[in-house]
């Protein structure tokens, strides 16, 4: 067997192993309902005369493909693309099958190429499929007299947006996170590289192009822009060119834009040949770390002892026991911790965890930079500045915290949850005398942290940026305390409750990382997407309160005050039936098939749903008054 047959049975392998993880399948139905919605008409270019009976737009044309796919592979496909790469190594180290293959002929390289190629290439599947299905909605299922937008099948209108617009991005978003993994691995880490690209190019790259903006600096943009679209909308969609141009012309890049898209390509390659000389020298090395960790972990130990905590006296004067003296002498006894005591210590040990990892000092900043620059860089109509109030900055950032925050929830709930299993201590963990309520509440406790402090240093942050103002730019508002604590307290700490609540429980029945993580994804993106494009269900759906809170100092929440009190109380009246539901599957042991199938008769299973019913009344009465009060009107 020569290296080619070894690095393609380690991609083959790694190919067939990710079709059958269901978070994948995720991905591809979120791209399949996105595509059908696409076949509909939800997103067209806005041009000429199509909005009053003229020709419209298509949706099939190799612009409007190019828009939608550098959105999509950057809005959706860089976070499975973190899953499917960055994880792979960690995944293996897991489960102890590292020393089998090395203990082949196979080489380092061989094994970390054949992984990313594997890991890529499930990918590129589901990407295949969605294309296909895309063109099956477009040319195949829309009929009947609206389909204006929908133009001739042509092949090369979905295949070269894939090559220009998707491919870089596939192997950046790839290859970046394959090598953290592989160089620290540590999961946390793994997500840092997608949500700092996604914030720099979905609010600055993408969005921030004001009209004093010279054009050296605008080109330059166009060129580190990651997804492609600014190029793309500064340089053909800005500008109305007419339906026509829309619908027949060919998609000629220039050369500076394409060498960028290599540049990216590139890099996500080099990040590749990175990982392997890592894994390759820690294989030399024999060590679990890198040195630079190690380094940060031996200088992060005095910050993360906890103050009060109980150590052992040793007293040198101490006499010596009797050698008689038998172990019933000695007066040793032993009792279970009690729920509130054994919750304490689990939190406690949970936030030791967090100052000691990375991931704190790499997403709280990140988080904090990125709320507090786009509300110190924002500009009002006609490029005008903005009054900066508490109450507007704290709505102007609740969006982009309750996005992120719930990332950053998601991430450290499912690797609190799983870090017994990853650290091979679960059989011992399980079997010790705390109860699962206990384990549940101490988790949480010790991650919410994370959120509370993103919180309490936004609030630092936003302090400064308006006496900022006030000091030096004449501004004739000064900081409010109060508005902070209505609308975070209020609006975001339910969401943030809710949240961490279903992670618990959806890992709890999954007892998989991978399908939370595509779910979590899911139901985050699909609520944003939902919440800006379809609000039918808008206040009984809106979890995140995206786009709920218009501020305005006369008066605070003055026009749909009632109904985001009924949305919040809402999602805090479902967190009781959460907890119940992670308790009850929230399995210690593992699972048994035939066990399983006594429980899903339909006694049991009847039983099981009358006992739930009473936790979900509540949230059934307020989703019904918000779902027939909203379609009821005001009047």
């Amino acid at each position: 067997m020569n290296s080619f047959t070894r690095w393609w049975e380690v991609t083959r392998r790694e190919l067939f192993s990710g079709l059958r993880r269901p978070a994948y399948w995720v991905l591809f139905a979120i791209l399949l309902l996105m595509a059908w919605g696409w076949s509909e008409g939800a997103v067209t270019i806005s041009s000429g005369d199509s909005t009053v009976g003229g020709e419209r737009s298509h949706v099939t044309s190799v612009f409007a493909q190019s828009m939608i796919q550098c959105i999509v592979v950057m809005g959706i496909g860089a976070w499975f693309l973190a899953i499917a790469a960055g994880l792979v190594v960690i995944r293996d180290l897991e489960l102890q099958v590292t020393e089998v293959f090395h203990s082949t002929r196979l080489t380092p390289r061989e094994y970390v190429w054949g992984k990313f190629a594997g890991a890529v290439g499930v990918f590129f599947v589901i990407w295949i499929l969605y294309l296909c299905m895309g063109a099956f909605f477009n040319h195949v299922v829309a009929a009947g007299e609206d389909t204006r937008h929908i133009g001739p099948f042509i092949l090369a209108n979905y295949l070269s947006p894939t090559v220009l617009f998707g491919l870089p991005q596939i192997l950046l978003f790839a290859g970046v996170p394959f090598f953290l993994g592989t160089w620290t691995r540590r999961p946390i880490v793994v997500f840092f590289f997608p949500i700092l690209v996604l914030l720099v190019t979905l609010t600055f790259l993408t969005t921030w192009s004001p009209d004093w903006l010279p054009p050296d600096v605008n080109r330059a943009l166009m060129l580190v822009d990651p997804s492609g679209f600014r190029w793309l909308n500064e340089t053909f969609l800005k500008v109305d060119r007419g339906v026509e141009f829309y619908n027949t012309a060919v998609l000629r890049p220039d050369a500076g834009f394409l060498l960028s898209r290599v540049a990216f390509g590139l890099i996500g390659l080099a990040a590749v040949g990175g990982a392997a000389m890592s894994y390759s020298a820690r294989l030399r090395r024999g060590a679990s770390e890198s040195r630079l960790l190690r380094s940060f972990v031996r200088a992060m130990k005095p910050f993360a002892r906890v103050p009060g905590r109980r150590r052992a006296r040793v007293t040198e004067a101490a006499e010596p026991s009797s050698a008689d003296a038998t172990l019933r002498d000695l007066d040793m006894a032993t009792e279970p911790l009690g729920f509130w005591r054994a919750a304490r210590v689990i939190g406690r040990e949970e936030v030791r965890e967090l100052v000691r990892r990375p991931g704190m000092y790499l997403f709280v900043p990140l988080i904090l930079y990125q709320s507090v620059f786009a509300t110190f860089i924002a500009i009002g109509p006609f490029n005008s500045p903005l009054l900066l109030t508490s109450g507007a900055v704290a709505v102007r950032q609740l969006n982009t915290l309750s996005l992120l925050v719930c990332f950053l929830l998601l991430f450290y709930t499912v690797e609190s949850l799983h870090k017994e299993r990853s650290r091979r201590l679960a059989e011992i963990f399980n079997a010790s005398p705390i109860g699962t309520g206990s384990i549940l509440l101490g988790k949480t406790i010790g991650n919410s942290m994370v959120a509370g402090l993103i919180l309490a240093l936004g609030v630092v942050a936003s302090w400064g940026v308006i006496v900022w103002h006030q000091l030096f730019e004449g501004s004739p508002v000064g900081f409010d305390i109060v508005p902070f604590v209505v609308t975070w307290g209020g609006v975001l700490a339910p969401t943030f409750i809710f949240w961490t609540a279903l992670v618990t429980a959806l890992f709890a029945f999954f007892r998989n990382r991978y399908a939370v993580y595509g779910l979590g994804f899911a139901l985050i993106i699909y609520t944003v997407y939902r919440m800006d494009f379809d609000d039918s269900f808008g206040w009984v759906l809106n979890w995140m309160a995206w786009n709920a809170v218009q501020w305005s100092d006369m008066g605070a929440f003055s026009l749909q005050g009632t109904e985001l009190f009924l949305n919040r109380v809402l999602y805090l009246s479902l967190v009781p039936l959460l907890v119940a539901l992670a308790v009850k599957w929230f399995g210690r042991q593992d699972r048994d098939a035939t066990r399983l199938v006594h429980r899903m008769r339909p006694k049991p299973l009847l039983i099981g749903v009358l006992r739930l019913i009473p936790w979900a009344v509540p949230a059934i009465v307020l989703a019904l008054v918000l779902f027939f009060g909203g379609r009821a009107g005001r009047e």
